[in-house]
């Protein structure tokens, strides 16, 4: 059977580890194969799914490690229309953002 960084580097060369969420992500999407050795095998996600490794400190993950930087976030504003917002999404393919107003502070309902 394929490691997950074997399947990683099959289908997304860019990326040479997986992280934490793709470990969970493969070990809860199994495929059984419908040989008659029913071999199970694990299918890489497709490269939305896929991250950059980030080595743990002191063996522990930090939020930190995992979080979007500043620059590279997808934001929305209040004002901006459900249909921008789906072309967004659909755009850069993630599933959700921020409300922030015009000072980069969050906005809550």
């Amino acid at each position: 059977m394929a490691t997950i960084l074997q399947l990683l580097q099959l289908t997304s060369p860019q990326y040479r580890y997986a992280t934490v969420f793709d470990h969970r992500y493969l070990s809860s999407h199994p495929s059984v194969s419908h040989s008659r050795r029913h071999t199970l095998v694990y299918a890489a996600p497709a490269p939305s799914f896929t991250g950059k490794f980030v080595p743990p400190r002191n063996g522990a993950l930090n939020v930190g490690d995992f979080m979007t930087r500043k620059d590279e976030l997808h934001v929305v504003k209040p004002t901006t229309t459900v249909d921008e917002a789906l072309e967004a999404l659909v755009k850069h393919r993630i599933s959700g953002f921020p409300v922030i107003d015009d000072e980069w502070n969050l906005v809550n309902c």
